[in-house]
C-alpha cells in the first residue's frame, strides 16, 4: 500500500565520490538542501531558528551521525552556513556521496539497508516503534500526522506474516515485549460490520502476579480480561500500557478519513466519501473503530504482533527471516549483490536497530511475492524522465497523491540520478558498494507557484489537499503564507468547512476549480 510520507523533490545533484575511511574521518562534508529549510540554533523544533535556508543551497555538515527526535523524524544534521553553527532536518539535506539513507537505490541490497535506515530513523526511533503506531500515531505531539502507511488493515496483516514466520522458526516464546495504546471512554466492544462480536477472554484471575504488573502498567479491565487469556497461552511475553489520554471517539473521528481500505468489501465503505484511487476508498467510521481498537487483537496470537516493539535482538535469526521469505521472488540470493536476501534483510536489521522479521514482512506486503515495478529494476518513465536500474522494497516516498506511487518512489530512491534525453548518467559501484557518478548532473531549479486549491503545492489537486486543509482545521499542521492562500478554495478570505466542500466538489466533478 502507498505511503503518506513527506515528498522530496531533489533539486541538485553532483558528482559521487566515493569515500575510504582509512585511520581517520573527514572533517565534513558537503550538503544541498532538497527544500526550504529551517536553520536552528538545536536539535528540536522548539528551538531558535537562524534562519530559513533556500532550497538547493550547499552546506556544510560536520558530521553524518544525526541527533534523534525534537519533531523531526529523520534526525538532525550539524552543519555550518552562513557563519554559523546549527541544525537542520535530515529530511532536507542530501550529503554528497554519503546519502543517509544509501541513495540511489541501484541494487536489492542498497535499496533494503537504506530503506531501513529511513524506516529505523523517521518511525520506529522517533516514537512510532510498532507497526500499529507507524499506522496510527496516537503518541506525541504530532498525533494523527507522519503516518508511515495509509492502509487501514496494514498492521492487522503484517502481524499475521510475522507470526507464521516465528512460528516455523521455533521462535514463538522468545520474551516478546507489546506495547498497547490504552484509550479513555471506550465502549464495550466495536465489531467489525456485518459481524458478531466474538472474543477469547478469561475474566478469573489466575496468576497474581501478572495480575499485578497489568495493573502497575495501568491497564482497563476490558484489557486485562484478554491479556489474561493470551498470558496463559505465551507466558513469556510481557505487556506495556501506552497511556494515551485520548477519547477514543475524537481518535476515530481523527483517523477514518487518513485511512483507505479496499473495494472488495463494500460494507466497510464511507458511503459519502471519495474513492483514494482504483482498489481503495475511504473507510467508514465502524471499521477504522475496528482496527483501531486493540482490544480486538491482543487476545489472538496471529493479530498481536502489530504491537511487538520493532527494535533488533539477536534472536531474530537468518532461519527467522528466511520463513517470511519462502514462496517469494526473495527466497534465494540477489544476484546483483551476490548475497540471499534473507542475510540482506538480517544486516539490514542489525545496522539501523529494527527487527529484520518485521522488515521482511513489510516488504513482503508492500512488493508482493513476485517481481513487480519496485523490485525488477526496469526502464520506466515518471513526468517526462526516463530511469533505470532502481529498487525500493518498502515503497518509500511512494506518495499517494503521485500520478504513480510505486514510480514516484522508485524516483525518491535515485537521488537524482536519471536518465537524460535517454542517455544513462554512467554509475559505477565497487566492492562494498560505495557508488560514483562519472559525470555530473545538475537539474534545475524550478519555480513552482502555489495555485487554488493546492495547499501541499505538489502541482496537482487531489486528496492530498483535502489532507491538508483537514490537518490545518484540526491544528496538527497549520498552513501559513502562499500554502493558506491556496487553501481558501471558495475565495471568502477564510479556509473553513466550506473549502473542504469546494475541494470535494472539485474531485467529484462536480464544480471545477478554475
Amino acid at each position: 500500500m502507498k505511503r503518506f510520507i513527506n515528498k522530496f523533490l531533489l533539486i541538485s545533484f553532483s558528482m559521487l565520490i566515493s569515500f575510504l575511511f582509512i585511520g581517520k574521518a573527514f572533517a565534513s562534508y558537503q550538503g544541498y538542501t532538497t527544500g526550504n529549510v529551517n536553520f536552528r540554533s538545536g536539535p528540536s523544533t522548539s528551538k531558535k531558528v537562524y534562519m530559513e535556508i533556500p532550497k538547493g543551497t550547499n552546506v556544510e555538515v560536520t558530521s553524518l551521525e544525526t541527533t534523534s527526535g525534537g519533531g523531526c523524524g529523520a534526525g538532525w544534521l550539524n552543519i555550518n552556513y552562513s557563519g554559523k553553527n546549527g541544525y537542520v532536518c535530515a529530511s532536507y539535506i542530501y550529503i554528497d556521496g554519503n546519502d543517509i539513507y544509501l541513495r540511489p537505490w541501484i541494487t536489492p541490497k542498497r535499496a533494503i539497508v537504506g530503506g531501513a535506515k529511513f524506516i529505523g530513523s523517521s518511525y520506529i526511533h522517533a516514537g512510532q516503534y510498532t507497526s500499529y503506531l507507524k499506522k496510527f500515531n496516537v503518541t506525541g505531539k504530532n498525533l494523527y500526522t507522519h503516518q508511515y502507511m495509509g492502509n487501514l488493515r496494514a498492521p492487522w496483516s503484517e502481524a499475521k506474516i510475522s507470526f507464521n514466520a516465528y512460528n516455523n522458526a521455533g521462535i514463538l516464546e522468545n520474551a516478546y515485549v507489546f506495547a498497547i495504546p490504552v484509550y479513555n471512554n471506550m465502549n464495550d466492544s466495536y465489531p467489525l460490520p456485518g459481524t458478531d462480536f466474538n472474543d477469547s477472554a478469561l475474566d478469573v484471575v489466575e496468576d497474581v502476579e501478572f495480575e499485578a504488573l497489568l495493573d502497575a502498567q495501568g491497564f482497563p479491565e476490558s484489557y486485562k480480561r484478554r491479556l489474561r487469556y493470551i498470558h496463559k497461552q505465551h507466558p513469556t511475553w510481557v505487556f506495556e500500557a501506552i497511556n494515551t489520554n485520548l477519547n477514543f471517539a475524537d481518535v476515530i473521528e481523527n483517523e477514518y478519513d487518513l485511512c483507505v481500505i479496499d473495494t472488495t468489501n463494500t460494507i466497510y465503505l464511507n458511503p459519502t466519501d471519495y474513492s483514494t484511487e482504483k482498489g481503495w476508498h475511504t473507510p467508514n467510521r465502524e471499521t477504522t473503530a475496528y482496527y483501531l481498537d486493540p482490544r480486538n487483537f491482543i487476545f489472538n496470537q496471529e493479530r498481536i504482533l502489530q504491537f511487538e516493539k520493532l527494535f533488533y535482538n539477536d534472536v531474530y535469526t537468518e532461519a527467522s527471516v528466511q520463513a517470511v521469505l519462502n514462496n517469494t521472488f526473495m527466497s534465494g540470493a540477489s544476484v546483483l549483490d551476490n548475497q540471499s536476501y534473507a542475510s540482506i534483510f538480517v544486516e539490514a536489521g542489525r545496522t539501523s536497530n529494527v527487527n529484520p522479521v518485521y522488515l521482511a514482512s513489510l516488504s513482503k506486503q508492500e512488493v508482493g511475492t513476485k517481481v513487480g515495478r519496485a523490485t525488477s529494476g526496469a526502464e520506466f518513465t515518471y513526468e517526462g524522465k526516463t530511469y533505470s536500474g532502481l529498487y525500493n522494497f518498502y515503497n518509500i516516498g511512494a506518495y499517494a497523491s503521485a500520478s504513480s506511487p510505486v514510480l514516484a518512489g522508485l524516483v525518491w530512491g535515485s537521488a537524482g540520478i536519471e536518465y537524460i534525453n535517454n542517455t544513462p548518467v554512467p554509475v559505477s559501484t565497487d566492492d562494498q558498494g560505495n557508488t560514483t557518478v562519472v559525470t555530473p548532473v545538475v537539474i534545475p531549479v524550478v519555480v513552482v507557484t502555489i495555485k487554488k486549491g493546492d495547499p501541499n503545492n505538489d502541482g496537482k489537486i487531489n486528496s492530498g489537499d483535502l489532507l491538508s486543509i483537514r490537518q490545518h482545521l484540526l491544528g496538527t499542521k497549520v498552513l501559513n503564507g502562499d500554502n493558506l492562500t491556496a487553501a481558501d478554495v471558495n475565495g471568502d478570505g477564510k479556509v473553513n468547512s466550506g473549502d473542504l466542500l469546494r475541494l470535494r466538489q472539485h474531485l467529484l466533478g462536480t464544480n471545477i476549480i478554475n
